[in-house]
């Protein structure tokens, strides 16, 4: 299964100066963003990410069982 994030079509090539523009530029784009807009964005890039290695994200989780071993302080 291919996913293609939503935003695919509007996409504009940009060529910067240097590195430090190109920062610049990114730091103004996420900080133009609301919380809900910086969270829906992470939720489609790991999505995306999953999609690329076959992984389906909605499967059960590991079977394994997590144990946890106090130790003693000295």
């Amino acid at each position: 299964m291919t996913m293609v994030p939503k935003n695919e079509q509007s996409r504009t090539v940009r060529i910067f100066a240097n590195r430090r523009e190109q920062e610049d530029e990114t730091r103004r784009y996420w900080l133009s963003k609301t919380v809900a807009e910086k969270m829906e964005e992470t939720a489609s890039l790991v999505r995306y990410a999953y999609a690329l290695r076959g992984i389906d994200i909605d499967a059960q989780g590991s079977e394994r069982t997590l144990v946890r071993v106090q130790r003693t302080r000295r």
